[in-house]
C-alpha cells in the first residue's frame, strides 16, 4: 500500500494534478492497489508493469537496471522476491539444489559476511503487517469445528507420549508434564511465531533423543535433569545462533529424498517404541503369558480400530457428516472406547498410566531444576549433546515449516523461517528451566491443521472464493478431518465430493428426484490465523484437570496408538511406497511409477541408497552406546543428496525420483 502511495504522489508531483478530489485519488489509489495485489500473486512482471500502465503510471520496467521511481524498485523487490520463493517449487530437484549452490556461493554475500539479524529484520517486515490479521481471520465458523478436531488430534500423542516417556525415564517425566509443556508451548509459539498454522508438540525422535540422553545420565551417574536443561539451554542458544545468522536457508538444499528417509526413521522409530515395551512384558513375566497376551491384544485392537475409525468416510453406513465425524475423532473415540473395555473384570494385571490423582509434578519435585546441582565439567559437557539435539530440532522443525509452506496449500501471507526458529528457541529454553519436554514442529498435526482451515469451492474458477475475493463461499467449505489416505493437499475431502444437484423435478425424467454429481471441489484459499492454534493448546494446557480420568487409560492402548501413529506417518512416503512396489506385478503399476518411467536397476539403486542411509541411521539410534550421535548422522542426509547422487545418477533420472517438496 506505501508503494501504490508513493507512486500516485509522484505522478501528482509530475503532472501538476494536485487539486484531485480525495475521493478520486483513493479510488486511482485502490485500482493499481489491486492490479498489483493479483500480479504480485501470480508472480508475473507483465501482468504487474501492465497495470501501472493501464492507469496512467507509464511503462516501468519492473527488472530494468535503472526504474524510473523509488516505488519501481520497491515492487521490483517484491516482486521478484515473491517469484523467486514461489519458482523453487516449480523448478525439478536437481535446479533447486544449484540454485541454491548459486546463492550460497554467491561473492556478494561472501563479500559481507554474516549479516547478524538480517533474517529476523526480513521476516519481521513481512509477518508484521499480517498480524492483526492473524488474529481476526480466525473469528469465522470454520475456527470452532478445527479447535475441537486439533484438540482431541493434540491430546491423544501428548498422553501416549507422556506414557512412554514416564517409563523410559523411570518417572522423571510424565504426563503432566507433557500437558503443561504441549499446552503452554503451543499458546507462545502460535502467538510469536512466524508460521502460526504449523504445531508444535512431542515428536517421536525427539522421544528417542530423551531417552539416550538419559541413559547416557545413568551410565556416568549424572543427576538426569539438571543435565537434561543444560542440554536445553544449550539448544537455546544454538538455535538462536542459527536464527541470527540466517541459516535457516540452508533447508533450500532439502529435498523429498532427505524427507522420505527422515520421515520413514520416525515412522519406525514409533513402531521400535511401541513394539518394544510390548515384547517387554513377554520377557518380564514368567511362564504365564496370560498378562502380556492381553496387553498385546489391546495394542493391536486400539490400533486396528483407530484405523478403521478414520477410513470410515470411505465406507457407505451412516451420512457423511457421521462418517466425518468418525474419521476426525478416531484416535481419540479409540482411546475411550478401548479403556472402557479394558475396565472390564476379566482384564487383570493390565498396566495402567502412572498419574497423579491431582496435579504435581513428577515425584512431587519443584518447578525449577536446581541448574548448579552438577559440577562445572558436565554443565560444559552438556555442549555435546546440545549440537547433536540443534542438528536434529534444526531438520525435524524445518522440514515441517516447509511442507506446511508448500505452494499448495494457497497460504499467502509469507514464510517465515527464522521467525519460526527463534520462536523455537524460546521455547526450548523455557522448557528446559523447568525440566518440561521439548517440543518440536509435529509434521502430523501441522498438515491436519492446515487441512482444517481450507476453504473449498465446487463453482467454476471465475467463482472461485477466498479471503482476498469479497464474496462468500458459494460451495461447502472443507471440515477438518483426519484420514489415514496418503497426503495430497490437491484432494479435497471425501465428503465434499459429492454435490446434490437438482436434475429432476417436473421436467426431469424422474420427477421429484435428485441425483448425485460427482464434483471435485478446489482448494481456494487457507484461512491463516494464530487463533485456532492457540486455542487448541490452551484447552491442552486446561485439560490438567483431566489427570483422574487418565490415570484410567492402560499403557497397551499407548503402545496401540504409537503403532497407529507409525502407520500413519509412512502414507505418502515414496520411498516407502517403491519398496512396496519391488514386489508387485510391473504391468499393474499405475504410469506414475518410477517403474514404469526408468530402468528398474536405477530405482532400485536410489532406493536402496535411502535403504541403506535409513539402516544407519535407525542402528545408531537402537545402540545404547551410539543412540545419542544419530542426529548427526541426518544432517548427512543433505550432503549424500547435494554431493553423492549427482555423480551416481543422471540428472533427468533424479528429476524423476526427486522432488523439491514432499
Amino acid at each position: 500500500m506505501l508503494i501504490c502511495f508513493l507512486s500516485v504522489l509522484l505522478l501528482v508531483v509530475s503532472t501538476g494534478s494536485a487539486d484531485r478530489s480525495t475521493a478520486s485519488s483513493l479510488g486511482f489509489l485502490n485500482s493499481i492497489d489491486a492490479g498489483l495485489r493479483r500480479a504480485l500473486k501470480s508472480g508475473r512482471q507483465r501482468d504487474a508493469a501492465g497495470v501501472m500502465r493501464k492507469n496512467g503510471v507509464g511503462p516501468v520496467p519492473l527488472y530494468g537496471a535503472v526504474a524510473s521511481s523509488a516505488a519501481a524498485n520497491g515492487l521490483a523487490d517484491q516482486v521478484q522476491n515473491e517469484e523467486e520463493e514461489e519458482d523453487i517449487y516449480s523448478m525439478t530437484s536437481s535446479q533447486a539444489i544449484r540454485s541454491a549452490l548459486r546463492d550460497w556461493n554467491n561473492p556478494k554475500k561472501k563479500q559481507k559476511g554474516v549479516q547478524w539479524f538480517k533474517g529476523h529484520r526480513d521476516d519481521l517486515k513481512l509477518r508484521l503487517p499480517h498480524y492483526a490479521s492473524d488474529w481476526i481471520d480466525g473469528f469465522t465458523p470454520k475456527s470452532i469445528s478445527s479447535i475441537i478436531f486439533m484438540y482431541f488430534a493434540c491430546l491423544a500423542p501428548a498422553v501416549a507420549f507422556g506414557g512412554i516417556t514416564s517409563a523410559v525415564t523411570g518417572g522423571l517425566v510424565g504426563v503432566p508434564e507433557f500437558l503443561v509443556a504441549c499446552g503452554g508451548a503451543g499458546m507462545v509459539f502460535a502467538a510469536i511465531a512466524g508460521q502460526p498454522m504449523a504445531f508444535i508438540g512431542p515428536t517421536g525422535l525427539t522421544l528417542a533423543f530423551t531417552t539416550a540422553l538419559f541413559s547416557a545420565a545413568t551410565a556416568q551417574n549424572i543427576p538426569f535433569l539438571p543435565l537434561y536443561t543444560w542440554t536445553g539451554l544449550w539448544t537455546s542458544l544454538f538455535l538462536f545462533l542459527l536464527a541470527s545468522t540466517n541459516a535457516t536457508a540452508v533447508i533450500k538444499f532439502c529435498t523429498q529424498f532427505t524427507d522420505d528417509v527422515f520421515n520413514a526413521l520416525l515412522a519406525y522409530n514409533f513402531l521400535f517404541e511401541s513394539g518394544r515395551g510390548l515384547l517387554a512384558k513377554f520377557a518380564n513375566t514368567g511362564a504365564d503369558k496370560t498378562v502380556p497376551l492381553l496387553s498385546l491384544n489391546l495394542a493391536l485392537t486400539t490400533y486396528a480400530l483407530a484405523r478403521r475409525l478414520v477410513q470410515t468416510y470411505k465406507g457407505r453406513f451412516f451420512n457423511k457428516q457421521v462418517r466425518g465425524w468418525l474419521a476426525d475423532f478416531g484416535p481419540s473415540l479409540t482411546i475411550l472406547v478401548m479403556s472402557a473395555v479394558a475396565a472390564l473384570p476379566f482384564f487383570q494385571g493390565i498396566e495402567f498410566l502412572e498419574v497423579p490423582m491431582k496435579f504435581e509434578l513428577a515425584r512431587g519435585r519443584e518447578w525449577l531444576v536446581p541448574l548448579f546441582s552438577i559440577p562445572v565439567q558436565y554443565r560444559m559437557a552438556a555442549i555435546l549433546p546440545a549440537m547433536l539435539l540443534t542438528a536434529l530440532f534444526y531438520l525435524d522443525h524445518n522440514i515441517t515449516i516447509r511442507v506446511v509452506n508448500s505452494p499448495s496449500h494457497k497460504l499467502r501471507k509469507g514464510a517465515a523461517y527464522t521467525l519460526d526458529l527463534t520462536a523455537l528457541s524460546l521455547v526450548t529454553g523455557v522448557l528446559s528451566i523447568f525440566g518440561l519436554p521439548w517440543m518440536c514442529a509435529a509434521t502430523v498435526q501441522s498438515l491436519n491443521h492446515v487441512r482444517s482451515m481450507f476453504v473449498y469451492s465446487t463453482e467454476d474458477e471465475d467463482d472461485a472464493t477466498g479471503p482476498d475475493s469479497g464474496k462468500t463461499p458459494k460451495g461447502p467449505s472443507q471440515r477438518p478431518f483426519d484420514c489415514e489416505s496418503e497426503y495430497d493437499p490437491a484432494v479435497p475431502p471425501p465428503n465434499l465430493v459429492l454435490r446434490e444437484s437438482d436434475e429432476g423435478g417436473e421436467e426431469g425424467s424422474q420427477k421429484g428426484t435428485k441425483k448425485k454429481k460427482d464434483v471435485a471441489p478446489k482448494i481456494v484459499a487457507c484461512t491463516e490465523t494464530r487463533l485456532t492454534g492457540f486455542m487448541t493448546h490452551a484447552l491442552i494446557l486446561g485439560s490438567v484437570v483431566l489427570l483422574p480420568l487418565l490415570k484410567k487409560i492402560p499403557m497397551p492402548i499407548i503402545s496401540g496408538v504409537f503403532l497407529y501413529l507409525g502407520r500413519k506417518v509412512m502414507s505418502g512416503n515414496d520411498f516407502l511406497r517403491r519398496i512396496k512396489d519391488i514386489f508387485a506385478d510391473p504391468e499393474l503399476l499405475p504410469d506414475d511409477s518410477p517403474y514404469t518411467k526408468l530402468p528398474r536397476r536405477t530405482v532400485l539403486k536410489y532406493t536402496f541408497i535411502q535403504f541403506l542411509l535409513l539402516s544407519l541411521l535407525f542402528t545408531l539410534k537402537i545402540i545404547p552406546s551410539t543412540s545419542l550421535f544419530f542426529p548427526s548422522v541426518i544432517g548427512g542426509l543433505v550432503a549424500c543428496r547435494v554431493l553423492l547422487l549427482p555423480r551416481l545418477f543422471k540428472e533427468e533420472d533424479l528429476n524423476i525420483l526427486d522432488s523439491v517438496a514432499s
